[in-house]
């Protein structure tokens, strides 16, 4: 059963297109370029000293979740940084398909194979989990 749900922050809980593309307009370069720069170069769990995809971060994540792997969903935007590494550490997953990362990886066969469970919106996220927890 699922007990805990954690959430990517980027694209999931915040759409980024409009603060990267105000930021990329104030600094005067290409929104494109600003938002590629950006996600390369962004480290938000630098208290723990180490980022996705690294093993580590997800590893730290269960320390500080309540449940185990298995009773813990983790939700993200990206097949390579949040759904295939949290999968090989027995996390639950759940792909969204919002974002830049979800439109260029979602013809990946490891979309439909690797996660939990794909979903268009965070919306539907009760219900999937209730689902799920019915079978579990």
């Amino acid at each position: 059963m699922i007990g805990a749900v954690v959430f990517d922050v980027g694209e999931c809980l915040v759409d980024e297109s409009r603060e990267y593309g105000n930021w990329a307009d104030w600094l005067g370069v290409p929104r494109h370029t600003f938002s590629a720069v950006f996600g390369a170069v962004i480290a938000t769990s630098d208290d723990w000293g180490v980022s996705k995809p690294d093993p580590g971060f997800f590893r730290h994540m269960l320390e500080v979740t309540p449940g185990s792997a298995d009773e813990i969903l983790y939700v993200g935007d990206r097949l390579d940084n949040d759904i295939r590494p949290a999968a090989a550490l027995g996390l639950l997953t759940a792909l969204i398909r919002r974002g830049p990362w979800a439109t260029i990886q979602q013809e990946d066969p490891d979309a439909e194979r690797v996660p939990t469970m794909r979903i268009d919106s965070l919306a539907e996220l009760p219900g999937r989990i209730a689902a799920f927890n019915e079978t579990a």
